[in-house]
């Protein structure tokens, strides 16, 4: 039983080892393509004479491909109509159209694949002409090498960044200066027109004056009740109202308490004829 075990413990171990052999040299193993850039220019000007670049691609593994290039420059600010890019095959250069990219980014791209298959092996190289025309703007300048298939299958990128100087030829935008209007003429006298006065109706007069407009929430200082006063007299006939009931109950009430004919003996079934309105009837 000990030897089974042990048997599978070194099996098992073996498996790790190879499973983690395999994926270092799959780490380890160079890329089947690559795509380098050579050759580029040590700086470029705006409105200067172009530079250049060279776009190399290599194939290590078996087989063959056609290999289609891309060349993309960005530069902050940079516009379509400030960069030129062109293609120089066998001592011909052709202009190769740009396509944005994103924010100051524009792509040159071949439209069709080189005849010639890349092989095992084998590399191609294909030289690029890079020139910022007048007013481009002064920064760094990125630019991105790819390769593809001739399916557009990606076989590889490379980037490098060089400075591009301003370009001090360009004519700053002049400034229109500041126009002060002219002072506006003072007529004189007799230049001034002479309109006859118009007469407006006078407000109709009243016993207490002219109307005058009265602001909304003012109140009346004289002549006539307002609410407050109103209510200050319903108060005051109210209060007179009450005290009036309250006169008249007392009044009774002593009346009944010195009438004649009240039993003080408390008998059987005697009590107060008169009972106060107020206070219940006090037996002794």
């Amino acid at each position: 039983m000990s030897v089974r075990r042990t048997a599978a413990l070194f099996v098992a171990g073996l498996t790790g080892l190879a499973t983690v052999a395999i994926g270092m040299a799959a780490v380890a193993a160079p890329p089947d393509h690559t795509v380098a850039i050579r050759n580029l220019s040590n700086g470029f000007k705006a409105g200067g004479d172009p530079g250049s670049l060279t776009i190399v691609v290599s194939k290590r593994s078996r087989g063959c491909v056609l290999v289609r290039r891309a060349l993309t420059v960005q530069l902050n600010g940079l516009g379509g109509n400030q960069l030129r890019i062109e293609r120089v095959a066998g001592g011909d250069s052709r202009a190769m159209p740009l396509s944005p990219a994103g924010p100051g980014a524009w792509t040159a791209a071949e439209r069709t694949p080189d005849p010639r298959r890349l092989c095992a092996g084998d590399s191609t190289a294909v030289r690029f002409r890079v020139t910022f025309l007048a007013g481009a703007p002064a920064g760094t300048a990125t630019f991105v090498a790819q390769a593809f298939t001739g399916g557009g299958a990606p076989l590889g990128s490379d980037s490098a960044t060089r400075r591009v100087a301003g370009d001090r030829n360009a004519e700053p935008t002049p400034t229109k200066p500041a126009q002060t209007p002219p002072p506006t003429p003072t007529p004189s006298p007799s230049a001034v027109p002479t309109t006859p006065p118009t007469t407006e109706p006078a407000a109709p007069l009243t016993e207490e004056g002219p109307a005058l407009a009265v602001p909304l929430g003012a109140t009346d200082s004289g002549g006539g009740f307002g609410l407050g006063a109103l209510v200050m007299i319903l108060g005051l006939a109210m209060v007179a109202i009450g005290g009036a009931l309250l006169v008249v109950l007392l009044r009774r009430a002593r009346g009944a308490a010195g009438g004649d004919g009240t039993d003080d003996g408390g008998g059987p079934g005697g009590g107060d004829p008169n009972p106060t309105l107020i206070l219940p009837t006090v037996r002794g």
